[in-house]
């Protein structure tokens, strides 16, 4: 991160050597398994709970290049890309999706500008979303009747037109949430349906 900052020319270098490694080693994949996959999945956090951790222009110089050439090569391979970024990502939201990115995971609701009603409103034709159900309040400390409210909440905010795939709102739900809960928001999310 510092290097952003100090050393961009560094940081520039070290991106491409590891998109070049990426791009080699996804192409390779997907040309020797490419039958058994659908989805090509990338964890690559940018952000916290507050914002993402540079500028949205560090990240059009140093990590959009990179982005879209993963995305183009998973494409090539008639794949779909599901990008994992927890956080604020919503002001790198028009870039990821100018990348060519199908689908963002996680909805972390609770981050700073990633309401779910102005997601769908702003970038909903675009992208789909995935997860949301929050694992900071609601998952881990609310009861089954909570749990189950809000997954009937966010597929009434977030379903329409299709774009949406329900699940936390982290990759990982934590250890602390009860199996009730869990129960609760696979149950409703399998039998609810909008009206």
């Amino acid at each position: 991160m510092m290097d952003f900052a100090v050393r961009k020319d560094y940081a520039q270098y070290m991106i491409n050597t590891l998109s070049d490694i990426s791009c080699a080693a996804l192409t390779r994949m997907l040309e020797s398994h490419g039958e058994g996959i659908d989805i090509v999945y990338m964890a690559d956090d940018y952000c916290s709970q507050d914002a993402p951790m540079f500028s949205p222009e560090d990240f059009k110089e140093l990590i959009f290049p990179y982005l879209r050439k993963l995305v183009a090569i998973t494409h090539k391979h008639n794949k779909k890309f599901l990008l994992h970024v927890c956080g604020a990502v919503r002001p790198l939201l028009p870039m990821i999706i100018e990348a060519g990115v199908d689908m963002l995971e996680p909805v972390q609701i609770r981050a700073a500008g990633m309401e779910p009603a102005g997601l769908k409103r702003d970038f909903g034709k675009d992208i789909c979303f995935y997860g949301g159900i929050d694992i900071q309040q609601i998952l881990n400390n609310g009861t089954p009747k909570q749990v189950s409210d809000e997954v009937k909440r966010l597929i009434g905010i977030m379903d329409g037109n299709g774009g949406y795939i329900l699940g936390p709102g982290h990759t990982y739900i934590q250890p602390d949430t009860s199996i009730e809960n869990i129960i609760s928001m696979y149950d409703t999310a399998c039998n609810y349906r909008v009206r």
